[in-house]
């Protein structure tokens, strides 16, 4: 088992003692009687405490168990260090509880030798001899206690002298008198020689036990100054690393900031850089099918069925019908933002889905072939004039004239006679059996009809041809650009391109951040035009996805959220989308 060290202000005592057995004088040099050794004698001492509690400077409980001691071969009692003496926890340590408590000491063979058992104290930095406390035998002759005062031994000592004087004084001989008186006297003298010492010696004890108190308290107090400056160093070290890991928290939050807008900055330029792509990719291709199809619809709608929708049968704000359409009936939106007669949106059901067909009246402005010379003379005139069957005429010859010394492509006009396959552009007819079932292909039941759908694919294409310069879009109250991505506008072959990136500030209202120029907007009602991801310093692990939309009555871009979110001051996101105006 570990040996704990022994505290320094818990008391201890020392005890000693010589044991011897006698015997007549044997033949040895001297007339002396024999003294021997009792050696090998074992003694117990057992302690009256079981065990005490230690409240020093290490307080602990201590248990108290039995233990053996022996005499030497010189009748020494002995430690197992091999000293003289051996030292144990003093019974009167003002730190232990309890205390003044006693050891009792036994002879294992205390029968043969017929000492009694005894008990005796242990005082702090004291030392004790057993050869003056051992209880002596009181059955042939007079006992002196061991701890009898000076006075009383000098009673006894006069008792004596008394009783030897009777002896002799019937004798009547004067010199056993003063005989008797001598050995009283020196008897008396040797009991106050002896008292005197063993005042002086518990005096020295007492001396030795305040100074160890003394010791003790002053151990005790560094110790305490040693626990208070012990503290004080702790608790100075945990306010550093609490400064330190707040440091470094502000840190992590700038560096997951700095991260997120260069994340932003990075899809806003995949995006863009996507959008771009797709959109010289599928500008001919995509938008003249839709068109075309959007004029087929327009064509099949003649003479249908209808049905006027509820407010419940359709959305609140893109008016797209939310029911199961049925294919070939024409479904009516009111229009809330109808002006005069014109007061539905129509929609047809196509191949599982709802297109829009369009108002129920428009009326188109021809591009007047004053704006098609400026386009030739590499002008860029803006408006939303369609160009028409005639306008287009004239357009072709422009180009047949411009074209006319480099190139020998003839157009469909120039054929008087064969076939024009498909592949060419033509209808793949050479009877008018065949040319009927063409046009009946493609949704239309007359002439008139086939250059009706002609004119509305080329009304369609034309805004395609669009490219506008960039605008910067103003904010309104409470929305500032981020890092300088002040958002702007302009269109692309007819494709309206934004971008930029804004976040909220104090007063920013989620429906209205910016106003969309008139010729950028739909042609009614609201349409959304991309999502996005919004992101708030307050939350920044928890994105929220968000609908954009422009409005056609008042232009304002505004923000939905797919969750719910309640938007207020701090958040921010990318304002990036590209999108055909319906």
């Amino acid at each position: 088992m570990a040996l704990i060290p022994y505290p320094a202000d818990l008391g201890k005592c020392r005890i000693v003692g010589t044991v011897a057995k006698h015997l007549p004088d044997s033949s040895d040099q001297d007339k002396n009687p024999d003294l021997y050794a009792l050696d090998d004698e074992p003694l117990v001492f057992t302690p009256t405490a079981r065990r005490v509690q230690f409240r020093g400077s290490t307080p602990m409980m201590i248990t108290l168990p039995s233990f053996e001691a022996r005499i030497d071969a010189q009748g020494v009692l002995r430690g197992e260090d091999g000293s003289a003496g051996i030292v144990v926890i003093a019974t009167n340590d003002p730190n232990c509880n309890p205390t003044d408590w006693q050891y009792k000491v036994e002879f294992k063979r205390g029968r043969k030798l017929r000492i009694p058992p005894f008990y005796i104290h242990a005082p702090a930095g004291g030392t004790v001899d057993l050869g003056r406390i051992i209880p002596a035998d009181d059955e042939a002759g007079t006992v002196f206690v061991a701890d009898e005062s000076v006075a009383a031994r000098a009673e006894k000592a006069a008792a004596e002298s008394e009783a030897v004087a009777a002896i002799v004084r019937g004798a009547g001989e004067a010199e056993i008198q003063r005989s008797a008186a001598e050995r009283a006297r020196a008897s008396a003298e040797e009991s106050r020689a002896s008292a005197e010492a063993k005042r002086v010696e518990e005096e020295n004890r007492r001396a030795s036990a305040e100074s160890g108190r003394v010791n003790a308290e002053t151990q005790r107090i560094s110790a305490e100054n040693n626990r208070g400056f012990n503290e004080t160093s702790r608790t100075n070290a945990e306010t550093q690393r609490a400064l330190a890991e707040t440091a470094r928290e502000t840190t992590e939050a700038q560096r997951r900031e700095a991260e997120s807008e260069r994340e932003k900055k990075e899809k806003s330029r995949a995006s863009t850089e996507a959008a771009r792509a797709t959109a010289e990719r599928l500008r001919d291709e995509q938008q003249a099918r839709n068109n075309a199809d959007q004029a087929a619809n327009n064509l099949a709608a003649q003479g249908l069925q209808v049905q006027i929708l509820q407010e419940s049968q359709y959305h609140a704000h893109t008016l797209v019908p939310t029911i199961t359409g049925t294919t070939g009936k024409l479904y009516f939106v009111p229009d809330p933002h109808a002006v005069g007669g014109n007061s539905y949106i129509e929609f047809m059901w196509i191949n599982g889905k709802f297109e829009r067909v369009g108002a129920s009246t428009a009326n188109f402005e021809g591009i007047k072939t004053s704006s098609i010379d400026s386009v030739v003379a590499n002008s860029s005139p803006v408006g939303e004039q369609v160009l028409t069957l005639t306008g287009l005429s004239y357009w072709w010859r422009k180009l047949t004239n411009i074209f006319a010394g480099k190139s020998h492509v003839h157009s469909a006009l120039d054929i008087t006679s064969g076939t024009l396959p498909v592949s060419r552009g033509g209808l793949g007819a050479e009877t008018p059996v065949e040319m009927r079932m063409a046009r009946q292909a493609i949704g239309a039941a007359s002439q008139e009809d086939l250059e009706g759908a002609v004119e509305a694919i080329q009304n369609a294409l034309g805004p395609l041809a669009e490219t506008t310069p960039w605008e910067t879009l103003p904010l309104d109250d409470g929305w500032v650009p981020v890092d300088g991505q002040t958002p702007r506008i302009r269109k692309v072959s007819g494709l309206v391109c934004i971008e930029g990136a804004v976040r909220q500030e104090s007063g920013g209202d989620v429906d209205s951040i910016t106003v969309i120029p008139y010729k950028y907007r739909p042609s009614s009602g609201e349409q959304i035009i991309g999502s996005t991801i919004a992101r708030t310093l307050f939350n920044y692990s928890d994105p929220k996805h968000v609908n954009m939309y422009v409005s056609n009555k008042t232009g304002s871009l505004y923000l939905g959220s797919y969750s719910g979110i309640e938007f207020n001051s701090g958040w921010s996101f990318s304002l990036t989308a590209t999108y055909a105006p319906r």
